[in-house]
């Protein structure tokens, strides 16, 4: 798909026109302008300690690579955002693989470690993510929305609704928004609205609105326990600084803590998690809980502890370490048939659940034969507000109770970049 096609499909003619004196302001002939905003970008940034990740197509790797090094220095993550910045939905299996093998043979060119990839427009397909397998990185292509926008009159309606469609958005299920395993790639979700549906769509400007947005998005992560991946373009920096300002001010005082952090720290962590290895072995009266090969790792039991341990929230309590003894007649475990679809168990397992085959020693048995939003949400609130004891892995390290990236695709640095999309249509 052309760039201008593609602003006619997702954006209408209204919204690409605006989207095109945007860029002319935003951008500019030289590196100079998109230079200033990324220094401010990066030292807002700072003032909370946090690095992020900025998914880059490789042609502007090649365009500009002084800048792209001196933000790497700085600590920024720079992901694979394709070869050019081109809809990897519609090229064929092979001419995904040869944009894929481009884009790391000119990163690593320019010395930057390939971790992670996000396709342009948040559009793929499954013949992607086979491609991505074989380069072995981390996809954040896979768009969730959150309903997080107050009432919308028609037309703003139909504008979001528009985007919505064209990136696939699926809609936020009842259990936290973790990363996922698909066809062997480990997927960390974009959420939305990011800056482009609200300041673009919604033509959103005050600060105090978007904010608030954004920071509900955050109290629901940090309550449920999930994965907060925060898209800001670095076009938009100056009208949304303040309120990313606002979110990270919110993220650092929220307790217990949340991890923010880059994307590639995350998929490192998660891959690291599923391998970890669990050990239940019975005890005097009880059962002795270890997890190895887990660096940081920690547990969450919802049992009445000594005092001294941290309430992870309303039924859960956290344990320093990867190790605690409970007492009980039943295995602080979840049981499941053969009835309960692979989903399910993925899902109770992400969570941090020890999954086992059902022998009635569990204190908890579950057989639901389906998957559904419904079904979801009843087996959440079921396992999280159980009574008997249970265990779980905690989500993220040192019991932090959930996690944020800032993220923001640097698609063009200059005229020349945005002007080189719609010559490539």
């Amino acid at each position: 798909m052309s760039y201008l096609k593609h602003l006619l499909v997702s954006k209408g003619w209204r919204t690409a026109w605006e989207r095109g004196m945007a860029i002319a302001r935003q951008l500019g002939p030289t590196e100079t302008r998109m230079a200033r905003t990324l220094t401010a970008y990066l030292n807002l940034l700072a003032d909370f300690d946090v690095r992020p990740t900025f998914p880059t197509p490789a042609t502007v790797v090649t365009r500009h690579p002084r800048l792209i090094a001196y933000l790497h220095a700085q600590g920024a993550e720079i992901a694979i955002h394709g070869d050019v910045h081109v809809d990897m939905q519609a090229l064929s299996p092979e001419e995904q693989r040869r944009h894929i093998r481009q884009a790391v043979a000119r990163f690593r060119a320019h010395g930057l470690p390939v971790h992670g990839f996000r396709a342009p427009y948040l559009r793929w397909n499954p013949t992607l993510l086979e491609a991505l397998r074989e380069i072995n990185v981390y996809d954040s292509s896979l768009a969730v929305y959150w309903d997080a926008v107050p009432t919308l009159d028609t037309f703003a309606h139909q504008r979001m609704r528009r985007v919505l469609l064209f990136y696939g958005a699926q809609t936020l299920s009842p259990w936290p928004l973790y990363p996922v395993q698909q066809q062997g790639v480990l997927r960390l979700p974009v959420s939305l609205p990011d800056d482009e549906m609200l300041v673009d769509r919604l033509g959103w400007r005050d600060s105090a609105a978007i904010a608030g947005v954004w920071h509900h998005m955050l109290t629901t992560t940090h309550r449920q326990g999930g994965l907060l991946v925060l898209q800001l373009h670095p076009e938009r920096f100056f009208t949304c600084a303040d309120a990313l300002r606002q979110v990270l001010i919110a993220a650092r005082t929220l307790r217990p803590p949340v991890w923010i952090t880059t994307m590639q720290a995350v998929a490192a962590w998660w891959q690291a998690r599923a391998q970890a290895v669990v050990k239940v072995q019975p005890t005097n009266g009880g059962w002795h809980i270890t997890v190895e090969g887990l660096a940081n790792a920690s547990l969450l039991v919802n049992a009445t502890l000594p005092p001294g341990h941290e309430r992870w929230d309303d039924h859960w309590y956290h344990v320093p370490g990867p190790e605690v003894t409970l007492y009980s007649p039943r295995r602080p475990t979840i049981g499941v048939t053969g009835q309960v679809p692979q989903a399910g168990v993925e899902a109770l397992r992400a969570a941090g659940y020890i999954v086992e085959p059902a022998t009635g020693q569990q204190a908890l048995v579950l057989d639901t034969p389906t998957w559904t939003p419904a079904v979801q949400a009843e087996v959440w609130h079921r396992v999280h507000t159980h009574v008997s004891p249970l265990v779980r892995i905690a989500p993220w390290p040192d019991g932090a109770r959930c996690a944020l990236c800032i993220t923001g695709d640097l698609d063009a640095v200059t005229w020349w970049d945005f002007l080189s999309r719609l010559a490539r249509g």
